[in-house]
């Protein structure tokens, strides 16, 4: 299963659960700090910040990963598209 983490300003989060719904594990993290951790806990293949978001270790979590920043008007649609693109051995179909 493909692990990403999503940076977002609240829990649960909607995109989070159409990730899931597609086949991905998501942990949802609220800090950047959150996310260093489980980048060194987890095999990530990726972190999706949701828009809007600005972190100090935002510099740092974009060395260590691939990371996917979210714009305003981005739909779950358009980040699994995203995803299937980077990851197309990955991709699901629901």
């Amino acid at each position: 299963m493909t692990t990403l983490l999503y940076l977002c300003h609240i829990s649960p989060s909607p995109l989070t659960h159409e990730l899931q719904r597609a086949g991905y594990d998501v942990y949802e993290c609220l800090s950047g700090s959150e996310v260093l951790h489980l980048l060194q806990q987890q095999s990530v293949k990726a972190v999706v910040v949701a828009a809007g978001i600005e972190d100090t270790d935002l510099p740092e979590i974009r060395r260590r990963s691939i990371v996917l920043q979210l714009e305003r008007e981005s739909s779950a649609s358009d980040v699994l598209w995203e995803l299937g693109v980077l990851f197309p051995v990955d991709a699901r179909v629901h």
